[in-house]
């Protein structure tokens, strides 16, 4: 398509990665402006951002839960889930946050699962005593 600084706006586009749902956000605004400046409102332009929203949709519901899935070992539906979740509740700040505090989440759950039984009286036994 021969979009002007298409390297420099790929390369904001791989940092935007870095900052979960805002980044990319933020980084649309440059790419739309860059384009509508080159080539105004004219179907390339259409075109550009048509084709820019579904690779960033794709991305951002498809390619991070799984890779971020296999990165903190949960699976991608309780990413998914924690991103409605936690970005419901606080905002653009949960939806930053929400990998971390599920993350956290889990692995304290794991360790009192594994510090802990429950006998059959109900009574918690710690193991090893």
């Amino acid at each position: 398509m021969d979009l002007r600084y298409a390297a420099l706006l790929g390369f904001l586009t791989g940092l935007s990665v870095l900052i979960p749902y805002v980044g990319a956000t933020l980084v649309t605004l440059p790419i739309a402006l860059v384009a509508f400046f080159q080539w105004g409102l004219t179907a390339e332009f259409g075109y550009l951002m048509l084709g820019y929203g579904i690779i960033q949709a794709i991305d951002g519901n498809v390619l991070v839960p799984i890779l971020f899935s296999d990165a903190v070992d949960l699976h991608p539906v309780v990413i998914i889930a924690a991103v409605l979740v936690f970005g419901g509740l606080w905002g653009v700040w949960g939806g930053i946050f929400c990998h971390s505090v599920s993350f956290i989440n889990k692995s304290g759950y794991q360790r009192l699962a594994s510090a802990t039984t429950v006998s059959r009286t109900g009574k918690r036994i710690k193991k090893g005593a």
